[in-house]
């Protein structure tokens, strides 16, 4: 029966959370007070995969195999088909960042934290990677470990993408 933020709260928001913000207001202001489900195995993986990324911004795929090996027991998956299958989406996820490291430029940053005040709205995050192109040119990465990217039509319009945009340029 009363605004979750008052008129002159700053209301904090992740730059993953800036599409929920418009396409879904309510989901968004339950999911920032905690009301999310635990992580499902599938965004334990990506969690993984990106901690491997920060970890290591340009290693080969040998590397990041044995990297993966690592922490693998820590997700207590059971033995069996489930597994396997989840271990072999992991190898493709490490595969895919391999091939990308080759085709991406020189990682300036990797996991740069930001925030920034516009008006009420607070801007936290990080950026998984800022490359550099060799020349004068930096492109933001987002490295996404979901079944799919979004097409590349629809980067140019992408909230996420749009957020770290901003936060660079100021």
């Amino acid at each position: 029966d009363a605004p979750l933020w008052g008129p002159q709260d700053e209301v904090v928001v992740s730059p993953s959370k800036v599409d929920t913000v418009t396409t879904c207001a309510l989901r968004w202001a339950f999911e920032s007070a905690g009301g999310t489900a635990p992580d499902a195995t599938h965004q334990t993986l990506g969690t993984l995969v990106h901690s491997l990324a920060e970890e290591h911004p340009a290693a080969p795929l040998s590397v990041l195999r044995a990297e993966l090996d690592r922490p693998w027991p820590e997700l207590a998956v059971p033995e069996g088909w489930p597994s396997r299958q989840l271990r072999r989406r992991a190898e493709e996820m490490v595969a895919r960042l391999a091939e990308y490291y080759q085709d991406s430029g020189e990682p300036v940053l990797v996991e740069p934290a930001f925030d920034l005040t516009l008006g009420r709205a607070r801007l936290r995050g990080k950026i998984d990677r800022v490359e550099s192109d060799g020349e004068d040119a930096v492109t933001v990465a987002d490295l996404k470990t979901g079944r799919s990217a979004p097409s590349k039509d629809k980067a140019a319009e992408n909230p996420q993408l749009g957020a770290y945009q901003l936060a660079v340029a100021e």
